[in-house]
C-alpha cells in the first residue's frame, strides 16, 4: 500500500466517522485499514467464485472487518455500519470511475457519535499540557481511559442499549457518578433506559498515563434489556484531584487509545507500535513530549525487498530517542494531544 493510497484510507475512515457510523473509531481506523488492506488482497487466493463481483469482494471484506467483534456472530444490525466501512475502503483499494465517499457517508447513521476532535498541529497539542505540573509532589493522576465503564454484555441488543440508552438510578449516588455513565450520543434510543439497582465502596484500577492505579471507586449493580452486570465509576472526588488540560474534550477518554508505550531503562527510549510503515520523532517541551508520525516512503516489491507491500499493511515497533529522560513528564499520541500509558520496558 502506497503513502497516498493509505491516507486517502485513513481519510475515508474518519469521514465515516464524522458522519456517525459507530465502527472507525480513532483507536480502530488503524486495525481496520490494516486488516480491510490484507483481507481486500487476499481474496482471489482465498475465494471459490468463478466470476466473483466486486458486491462479493465487500461482502467478503465485510464479513472479514466483523472478526474485530469479541464474537462475529453477534454482530447483529452493525452489519450495515461494517458493510459500509468495507464499501469505503474498497472504494480507496481498488477505485471505479469517480468514486465518492459521500455516496457512502449517506448511508450511515448520523450524529450517533461521541464529540471527537480534529486532528491538531503538533505545537498546539504539546502547548495544551504546558501547564502541567510537572515538578508537583505527588504527581497529578493523568487519566488515559474513561472514569466510568458499564458492564460488558455479549448480546447485540444490549450492546446497542449500553452505546446509547440513558441511565438512571434506583438508589442515590454522588454527584458526577450517573454522569459518567451517560451515552455521548443523540437521544435517539427508544427501549427502556440502563437502571442503577445498588452501588458500594470499592477499589478499582484505572488506566493512567504511567499504568493501571487502583483507586477509590463505585461498584454498580447494573440492569441492561434484563440482563445483570457490574459498572465501576471512579470516585468523583478523586475524578477532581486528576489532571487534564481545561482546552482538551474529556471525552477523548472514553476511547481506548491504542497500544502503550514502553519506556527503557534509560528513561530515553520510547518504543511504540505504529501501523503501515511509519516512522516517529518527538516534539518536547518541559512539561509533555508529543510522538510525531510521518509515512516512510512506499517500496514496492523486488528481489530486494519481496515483502515491502506486505509490511506495509501492518503494524510493527517503532523507539524514539529523546533529547532528555522522560521523567514526570506526559508523553502524548500524535495528532490528538491525548497522553499514552508509559509501561516500564
Amino acid at each position: 500500500m502506497d503513502d497516498r493510497t493509505g491516507s486517502l484510507a485513513m481519510a475515508a475512515l474518519r469521514e465515516l466517522w464524522d458522519a456517525g457510523c459507530p465502527i472507525p473509531s480513532p483507536a480502530l481506523q488503524g486495525r481496520l485499514l490494516e486488516l480491510g488492506f490484507r483481507r481486500w488482497r487476499s481474496f482471489n487466493r482465498r475465494t471459490n467464485l468463478r466470476n466473483p463481483t466486486r458486491e462479493d469482494r465487500i461482502h467478503d471484506l465485510t464479513k472479514g472487518l466483523t472478526t474485530l467483534e469479541p464474537d462475529p456472530t453477534l454482530v447483529g444490525p452493525l452489519i450495515k455500519d461494517y458493510h459500509c466501512v468495507a464499501t469505503a475502503l474498497a472504494a480507496v483499494l481498488e477505485p471505479i470511475e469517480a468514486p465518492q465517499t459521500a455516496v457512502h457517508v449517506s448511508q450511515v447513521r448520523p450524529k450517533t457519535r461521541p464529540r471527537w476532535r480534529r486532528p491538531l498541529e503538533p505545537e498546539a497539542a504539546l502547548a495544551l499540557w504546558n501547564d502541567f505540573p510537572v515538578d508537583a509532589d505527588p504527581r497529578p493522576i493523568v487519566l488515559t481511559g474513561p472514569p466510568g465503564r458499564l458492564p460488558y454484555f455479549p448480546t447485540m441488543e444490549n450492546k446497542l442499549a449500553s452505546a446509547a440508552a440513558p441511565v438512571v438510578s434506583e438508589v442515590k449516588l454522588p454527584p458526577g457518578v450517573l454522569e459518567n455513565l451517560q451515552p455521548q450520543t443523540s437521544p435517539r434510543w427508544q427501549g427502556a433506559p440502563i437502571r442503577v439497582l445498588s452501588a458500594e465502596r470499592v477499589l478499582a484500577d484505572f488506566p493512567t498515563d504511567r499504568g493501571n492505579r487502583r483507586l477509590p471507586a463505585y461498584s454498580l449493580e447494573i440492569e441492561i434489556e434484563n440482563a445483570l452486570g457490574r459498572g465501576i465509576v471512579l470516585d468523583p472526588d478523586i475524578e477532581a484531584t486528576t489532571w487534564w488540560p481545561a482546552a482538551l474534550d474529556p471525552d477523548v477518554r472514553r476511547f481506548d487509545n491504542g497500544f502503550p508505550a514502553y519506556l527503557a531503562a534509560d528513561g530515553r527510549s520510547v518504543e511504540i507500535v505504529l501501523f503501515a510503515g511509519s516512522r516517529v520523532h518527538a516534539l518536547e517541551s518541559p512539561t509533555a513530549v508529543l510522538l510525531i508520525t510521518e509515512p516512510e516512503p512506499y517500496v514496492p516489491p523486488g528481489p530486494d525487498a519481496p515483502e515491502a507491500a506486505d509490511l506495509a499493511g501492518r503494524s510493527h515497533p517503532v523507539t524514539v530517542h529523546l533529547s532528555s529522560p522522560l521523567g514526570p513528564r506526559v508523553l502524548l499520541a500524535p495528532t490528538t494531544a491525548h497522553p499514552l500509558t508509559v509501561l516500564p520496558r
